[in-house]
């Protein structure tokens, strides 16, 4: 995503932006991002001038914060740090909904929708909207600003078409950047009609469109399938996923078990690599790492940093708790991204010379081989530091399964779901690299969950 001021004059850069939607998004950003990096955004936006010094917190115009202004913060957030940037842009947005209702509900008319209980979902979306709609309107107009905004129609969605768009104005782009609006209007929908429904921008004036344009669903949605999660007050992570994770209230012995260096340093480069240094300090930061942002672990094959279980997995509760759904195929990318470093580095600790000496063996049996040779390497290099390996592999009929108890990706850790996907990534490829085909690869059980033990299981055909 390529983020430019304009060429020209955007005169909607001028309209005057109401004062606390500006230090909302300055405290949400600073309670991710810190006091330092938050400064550093400010700079880049040009707005030194609030450094230390936010606009009033409530719904006041003084003529201080313009819609150029937070416009440039909002995209000085996504230059710096990527998609971890857009992320925090959403964060912004739900963050602005729940200061804005605490703060002045009847603005919004939300008494209004909270007595229209009895309606029908599309018609309580509606009647929603307009309440927003309705209350930014009576706001801008304070300072004789015509705020041009408008609910229409379009079959399945509610479209919000907004010609004096705050979030893209004096900018261009060549994509749609209003992620700000999108998590207002879905963290609105919760809060005031108790679901989830799925909002996606399909044109914004940074393009070239004549209008933003925002999707609303008249029905609500999966939480799960949606790209935001509700905000919480006080949470520890910017945009907490569709999986729950907080830490178990008993202690977990896997959580003081010595890590190989090169196995989170291997991580941290596949995360780096896609991410970008910036937010991948951010995620440290979130899981209690900062340690490792000056000061990253080798890639040695050996135990030298005192690394733990623990921290491997708060590094991937982090990580899963910051992309929410998008950390799935980051997560997975990560495990690859190790196994091809694995196989340079550890050839023979995981048998590789013995496994290619087997080739002609028939297919299930050199998987079958493929997986007890990965479970005696990471045996191997446990009992190399005087711990215990908890592993085995079973065959279920019509797959193979993986079964560890020492699990270093969920220790210490609680959640609604599993949390293996750096394993995923890693049999994949591991298995793509044995069997020259792709086989399905699904974490069934997670210690996280309750379960005794995290499995993976391995379909024995390969991926038509």
């Amino acid at each position: 995503m390529h983020i430019n001021p304009k060429s020209e004059h955007d005169p909607i850069a001028d309209f005057w932006m109401v004062d606390g939607y500006m230090r909302w998004a300055l405290e949400a950003a600073r309670e991710q991002i810190g006091d330092e990096q938050l400064a550093a955004v400010l700079r880049r936006a040009g707005l030194e001038h609030f450094i230390n010094n936010y606009p009033a917190g409530d719904l006041s115009i003084s003529g201080e914060v313009t819609f150029g202004q937070y416009a440039a913060f909002s995209a000085a957030l996504v230059s710096i740090y990527g998609l971890a940037g857009k992320n925090l842009v959403e964060k912004i947005g739900h963050f602005s909904v729940h200061r804005a209702l605490d703060y002045q509900r009847s603005i919004y008319n939300m008494a209004i929708v909270d007595a229209a209980k009895d309606l029908n979902d599309d018609l309580r979306v509606k009647l929603g909207l307009s309440a927003i709609v309705a209350g930014l309107r009576t706001m801008l107009s304070r300072r004789g600003q015509e705020f041009q905004m408008r609910i229409e129609d379009q079959g399945e969605h509610w479209a919000v078409i907004a010609e004096t768009c705050s979030l893209c104005s004096g900018l261009r782009a060549d994509g749609c950047i209003g992620w700000l609006f999108e998590g207002m209007l879905e963290e609105a929908a919760r809060q005031t009609l108790g679901a989830f429904f799925d909002v996606v921008e399909v044109a914004c004036r940074a393009k070239g469109d004549p209008a933003g344009v925002w999707l609303v669903s008249k029905r609500p949605g999966d939480e799960t399938a949606g790209r935001s999660a509700p905000y919480v007050a006080g949470a520890e992570t910017p945009l907490p996923g569709e999986i729950q994770i907080t830490d178990r209230p008993e202690l977990d012995p896997m959580m003081g078990l010595n890590l190989v260096d090169a196995y989170l340093r291997w991580a941290l480069d596949a995360v780096e690599a896609v991410i970008g240094a910036a937010s991948l300090a951010i995620i440290l930061r979130q899981a209690g790492l900062e340690r490792l942002i000056e000061h990253p672990p080798s890639r040695a094959v050996a135990v030298e940093s005192q690394l733990t279980f623990g921290d491997y997995a708060r590094f991937n509760a982090a990580l899963i708790n910051f992309f929410g759904r998008g950390a799935e195929s980051l997560t997975r990318h990560v495990g690859r991204v190790s196994a091809q470093q694995a196989r340079r580095q550890q050839f023979e600790t995981f048998n590789l010379s013995q496994i290619i000496g087997s080739l002609t063996l028939p297919p299930a049996d050199l998987l079958k081989l493929g997986l007890d040779m990965m479970n005696a390497g990471y045996r191997q290099m446990n009992e190399a530091v005087g711990q215990q390996w908890r592993g085995h592999v079973e065959d279920r009929g019509d797959c193979l399964a993986i079964v560890i108890e020492t699990c270093p990706m969920c220790a210490g850790k609680q959640a609604g779901g599993c949390l293996g996907g750096f394993l995923e990534g890693a049999l994949e490829e591991s298995i793509r690299w044995l069997m020259d085909e792709r086989y399905a690869v699904k974490e069934t059980a997670c210690r996280a969950k309750g379960d005794p033990a995290g499995v993976w299981e391995v379909r024995k055909s390969p991926e038509g």
